[in-house]
């Protein structure tokens, strides 16, 4: 049980690792100025802010969900050993 827990907590760790790189995809296909305002959600807001620190925000959320996707996994294997 704790295993699929583990793992449904992957998928959606991944899921919005996902969303967040289409955001940056999103920031740079479009070629705006750093400087120029975009509209952000985040924290259940929306905010307006520059692109530069909409895209700074996108890529530390990604380091932060790729980190606990692998501590997560990491977490998982142990479990898994475990169970063996």
């Amino acid at each position: 049980e704790e295993v699929l827990t583990e793992e449904q907590l992957v998928i959606d760790s991944d899921l919005r690792r996902n969303q967040n790189r289409e955001a940056l995809r999103a920031l740079q296909k479009k070629k705006i100025k750093a400087t120029e305002n975009v509209w952000f959600f985040g924290a259940d807001n929306f905010v307006r802010m520059d692109c530069a620190s909409a895209k700074a925000l996108l890529k530390e959320h990604q380091e932060i969900l790729d980190k606990e996707i692998d501590a997560t996994r990491d977490r998982m294997k142990h479990k898994m050993v475990e169970l063996a």
